[in-house]
């Protein structure tokens, strides 16, 4: 850990700015306590550890939900929760065990004002997890509604397009289903317009997925995308309200 960033740490400051680095710590602190993620592949995911009375300590992982996550993804300024997982996730877990978390509803701006459960021991040992979404989102743009167009996605503040060479058809499921059009799709590659880059390929969602960000891919970088053009989707809820109704269904809106 950089003493520099615990050095930043002071009593009114509850959270870190989100880092541009993905090789930094994003550490949150209030008063003597600050909390961080350590083990994971950026800085928004991995083992939760909280430093307090001069130690780091990890979390038991009895009680440990995706509304405890959901709070330190928030503190840490990492978007919103995809995953609460345990020690075999991100690793053993090491230092001292910390029982004094958990029991959060989702809503606290910080870990330790969640009513934690009272504990005197912890069967599954330490490790709790937490997996953000980084700040992260999606959208389909170009198309009859929000639910069909070229796929889009926003990282480090900037949206970018997604390219078609490796993207698997299911991939268009998982992201009907996360923007709640529906729970099925299809996938088509349309040719590249404009000069605006792409931040994705080779994105491989399995059948059944229900996020882009849990799906493998390659590796995130701004790039262009080569002759299979970007991936564009359509919704079955789209398809369904194009056939069956002149007007935009509940919910929906257009875009010009």
């Amino acid at each position: 850990l950089d003493r520099g960033a615990l050095a930043q740490c002071n009593a009114t400051r509850k959270a870190t700015e989100p880092s541009k680095n993905p090789e930094e710590l994003a550490i949150a602190c209030s008063g003597s306590k600050q909390l961080r993620l350590v083990g994971g592949r950026g800085r928004c995911a991995g083992r939760v550890e909280v430093y307090s009375e001069g130690t780091w300590g990890t979390i038991c992982q009895d009680s440990w939900t995706l509304q405890d996550a959901t709070v330190v993804c928030r503190q840490l300024g990492c978007g919103r929760a995809l995953e609460a997982p345990g020690s075999k996730h991100f690793g053993p877990d090491t230092g001292t065990l910390w029982l004094g978390a958990g029991g959060c509803a989702g809503t606290e701006d910080a870990l330790w004002h969640c009513p934690a459960p009272v504990q005197r021991s912890c069967r599954r040992g330490g490790g709790a997890g937490a997996v953000c979404s980084g700040l992260l989102d999606l959208r389909l743009m170009g198309g009859s509604s929000r639910c069909s167009g070229h796929l889009e996605v926003l990282h480090e503040g900037t949206w970018g397009r997604v390219c078609a060479n490796g993207t698997s058809p299911a991939t268009a499921s998982a992201v009907c289903r996360q923007l709640g059009c529906g729970t099925a799709g299809s996938l088509t590659d349309n040719p590249a317009e404009g000069s605006e880059p792409a931040w994705l390929s080779w994105v491989r969602c399995e059948e059944g997925a229900r996020s882009l960000w849990r799906c493998p891919s390659a590796p995130w970088q701004l790039q262009e995308c080569g002759p299979t053009g970007i991936t564009h989707i359509t919704c079955e809820e789209d398809s369904r309200d194009s056939s069956e109704a002149t007007s935009p269904a509940p919910g929906s809106s257009l875009r010009g």
